[in-house]
């Protein structure tokens, strides 16, 4: 009897050694990912609507990176760049922005279940009002609209989703009332993604012009006649930072065994020498021209 080879397809293929560079940003994007889906699961904000934003971000990534520096935009360049296919990136170039099609695109799958509750004529009446549900039933039913919208999820485990969200309460008999079409806890959510934004901003402004102004709130750009005068400027920069913190421990007396209340502070400054970022401005209106000029 022949023994059979493997083919070349078949060969095991050679395990690949990741940098240490490549291992870091792993571990701490795995870091970052981590404390953002606890705000947006703590929200109601589902992965599918995330997964759309994500494709959209790393094709503006990649078409703004290839402008700066003056390379060659194309939709295999995209794809090559980030991982996308070229259908996806040819359906990302033609529709310009995806904030009209994410609007019609429910944020979970429990508002996809509204949206069911809301416009079918089994669990609504004909103005649109949604009715108030018994949970169980085979037909006008909680469970049965849960079934029809929300995938393989149990009507049980949506309840209580549901409910945690704000989104429906219960009334007399059990039944099941819709109160909130949209998500009431998304506050804190939104605070805490308005505080993160201008850090995460600033710091990939570095990533493209080589150089960012003050990391804070606000953005402040320094003027000086010499690079030896801005050099100062920043070590006077750290050394007021270092300041800063002392003042903050001032704030409160010494810690004592009998204190139970704190306050978590943190901040960050980042400073180095500015360039012009008028090209980096303009960017984002040439990309949308470029893509304007891709649907045609």
């Amino acid at each position: 009897m022949r023994r059979r080879t493997k083919s070349a397809k078949e060969k095991k293929l050679p395990a690949i050694q990741a940098s240490p560079g490549a291992f870091e940003i792993e571990q701490r994007l795995s870091e970052i990912l981590s404390s953002l889906a606890t705000v947006l699961v703590s929200t109601g904000y589902g992965i599918a609507r995330l997964n759309r934003l994500t494709r959209r971000a790393y094709f503006d990534a990649a078409l703004t990176l290839n402008t700066l520096r003056g390379g060659k935009v194309t939709n295999a360049q995209i794809a090559a760049q980030t991982g996308l296919t070229r259908t996806e990136v040819s359906v990302l170039a033609r529709n310009g922005s995806t904030r009209s099609h994410l609007e019609k695109t429910p944020i979970n799958r429990a508002q996809r279940v509204t949206l069911g509750w809301l416009s079918d004529s089994r669990f609504c009446k004909d103005s649109g009002t949604p009715n108030t549900l018994p949970f169980a039933g085979r037909f006008h039913s909680f469970s049965r609209l849960v079934k029809i919208y929300s995938g393989d999820i149990p009507a049980k485990a949506m309840l209580l989703e549901m409910r945690r969200l704000g989104m429906v309460k219960i009334v007399g008999g059990g039944a099941i009332k819709l109160v909130n079409v949209g998500i009431s806890k998304s506050r804190h959510a939104v605070s805490t993604l308005r505080a993160m934004n201008p850090w995460i901003s600033f710091l990939a402004s570095n990533e493209l012009t080589e150089g960012f102004a003050v990391c804070n709130q606000h953005r402040i750009r320094l003027h000086f006649s010499s690079k030896q005068q801005s050099l100062a400027a920043l070590r006077e920069l750290k050394t007021r930072s270092k300041a800063f913190a002392k003042s903050i421990e001032e704030l409160a007396s010494k810690k004592r065994p009998d204190q139970s209340h704190s306050i978590d502070v943190s901040f960050a400054i980042g400073a180095s020498q500015s360039r012009d970022n008028e090209k980096l401005m303009n960017l984002r209106e040439g990309n949308l021209s470029w893509m304007k000029k891709r649907a045609r």
